[in-house]
């Protein structure tokens, strides 16, 4: 399983929605970053499956492999026991 990156362009309801019904294993962070726990997916399909494009709204999805820096508390522990 690998941790992916959703950043919005613009706060879109309804890709939460489907974040919180495709992947029990979520983190949205603000109204525009959510962080899912995905096996064996490629960026192009969970794009797809969170309605980026096709519900109109615009964004990307990183998988992350190496991450840095300083954050939320509560997302770095979500990182922690979900990276593995």
């Amino acid at each position: 399983m690998s941790l992916y990156a959703i950043i919005l362009d613009q706060p879109n309801e309804t890709v939460w929605k489907k974040v919180r019904a495709n992947w029990p294993k979520h983190f949205i962070l603000d109204e525009r970053v959510a962080y899912i726990k995905a096996e064996d997916a490629l960026t192009g399909g969970i794009a797809q499956e969170a309605g980026i494009v096709a519900d109109g709204a615009a964004g990307v999805v990183i998988q992350l492999i190496y991450f840095g820096g300083r954050t939320d508390g509560s997302l770095v522990e979500w990182m922690n026991k979900n990276s593995g």
